[in-house]
């Protein structure tokens, strides 16, 4: 059943803040909840400004990089060993990679 997947991922989802903030660098906003996105707007803000002020004829360029596809080229077991790493317990973990390495519901409805 699909409820019964929203509902497993969503448990996850909220089990896993308690570790989100050793998994995101502190300078990346997302998964965070105390973290905001428009913090990232201060940053670049702050980035152009600086780079308009400096002297002596250097250039500058920022370069924007959209990651939303790196989710797709992360292996497996990187995934594992982090969740191993941060402490996350066994039957979370297990169920957290079922979830994701494979397209059928982890409460085994055949979904």
């Amino acid at each position: 059943m699909q409820l019964s997947y929203k509902l497993v991922t969503k448990t996850i989802a909220n089990r896993l803040q308690w570790y989100m903030s050793e998994l995101v660098s502190p300078n990346q906003v997302s998964f965070v909840p105390e973290r905001q996105i428009h913090d990232n707007i201060v940053v670049a803000q702050e980035l152009v400004h600086t780079m308009h002020r400096m002297q002596g004829g250097k250039k500058f360029m920022t370069i924007k990089v959209d990651l939303e596809k790196a989710y797709n080229r992360l292996r497996w077991d990187f995934i594992d060993d982090t969740l191993v790493a941060v402490g996350v317990p066994s039957q979370l973990k297990a169920i957290i990679m079922d979830c994701i390495s494979t397209r059928r519901s982890p409460m085994g409805d055949g979904s």
